[in-house]
């Protein structure tokens, strides 16, 4: 109901300039994605009781849509980086560790949690992938991906669907997050648990390795978008 009608794939080449000469086709994707603009922009649209824009073409560089949507990509990256920065490290973790990724996701879930409850959708970053070394990191790092989570069922204490808004996916609202509980290890008598996360796409599935919250305050969007 709240989220955009085309699809979070943008022509061109991400940075608001042209491409830099020294790069070379192949080196420079075709077109880029702003889930964590559009993720925030839905509901900076929802917070202020507006309907968001009826387009369902995907707006060209430039334009005042797509560059309100890049400001708010940029805002989800937090002061100096420091988004990304965790993100970077989420992606080089392991999984099933005390210290782990899927241990970590059991902390933050817990937060989300008591924000869905006071019904305040949450922008997560998505880990999807694993980068064992630096220069694997900078070739993996832009698979991750944003979402915004608005609710939550509990099946029992164990399993949980987290609804969530996918910007790759307009006008659907089939995609939902699978969290089953999982042992990482043993602290003293009591074991230490993370979340095992399967994004589910209609019948489709994909893994997450985990999540957390990412930077949000709320923007009024521009008139006439």
């Amino acid at each position: 109901q709240h989220g955009f009608h085309f699809p979070n794939n943008f022509a061109g080449y991400f940075m608001p300039f042209s491409t830099p000469a020294k790069f070379t086709r192949k080196k420079v994707p075709p077109s880029y994605g702003l889930c964590g603009g559009m993720c925030c922009a839905a509901l900076d649209f929802a917070l202020a009781e507006r309907s968001i824009p009826e387009t369902t073409t995907i707006p060209r560089g430039g334009t005042r849509l797509q560059r309100y949507l890049f400001r708010r990509q940029m805002d989800t990256m937090g002061a100096m980086g420091s988004t990304m920065i965790k993100v970077a490290q989420w992606t080089t973790l392991p999984d099933d560790t005390p210290l782990g990724v899927q241990r970590r996701t059991a902390d933050e879930f817990t937060r989300l949690r008591q924000c869905l409850d006071d019904q305040n959708p949450v922008v997560l970053g998505l880990i999807y992938v694993r980068a064992h070394n630096a220069a694997e990191l900078a070739r993996v790092i832009f698979d991750n991906h944003q979402v915004l989570a608005y609710a939550y069922t509990q099946n029992n204490p164990w399993d949980h669907t987290l609804q969530v808004y996918d910007p790759n996916y307009p006008g659907r609202d089939d995609v939902v997050l699978r969290l089953r509980q999982v042992p990482v290890a043993t602290a003293g008598a009591e074991p230490l648990v993370g979340w095992e996360i399967v994004q589910h796409i209609g019948i489709k599935a994909k893994p997450v390795r985990g999540f957390f919250a990412m930077p949000y305050m709320p923007v009024e969007p521009p008139e006439k978008l």
